[in-house]
């Protein structure tokens, strides 16, 4: 997951690095396409791994059936498709506090 921001980030950066006389306060709006691109990145994650088939198992003793399969996982012990939402809306409150003072870039 962390690879995933990452890489949306350096996208970003290109981005603003692509752009002519581009200033600062015009390379903010980067900050909720960065989390967009990397919420966008870190779903397709999880779809995809969630998509994978599950193997059945059953347990002869007690006859439970149990699944097992590929995991998209978790980061902090938060599942990553929970990411997918968390990071654009820390982008979002990065730039509030960007375009307010409370953070200098």
């Amino acid at each position: 997951m962390p690879v995933i921001v990452i890489a949306a980030w350096l996208v970003s950066m290109g981005l603003a690095a692509i752009i002519p006389g581009s200033s600062p306060a015009e390379a903010l709006t980067l900050i909720p396409i960065t989390g967009a691109l990397a919420g966008a990145g870190v779903w397709l994650f999880h779809m995809q791994m969630d998509k994978q088939p599950k193997r059945v198992f059953v347990d002869e003793a007690t006859g439970q059936r149990i699944a097992v399969g590929a995991d998209a996982g978790s980061f902090f012990f938060i599942p990553t498709k929970f990411w997918a939402f968390i990071v654009p809306g820390l982008s979002l409150v990065l730039l509030l506090m960007t375009l307010t003072g409370n953070f200098k870039l």
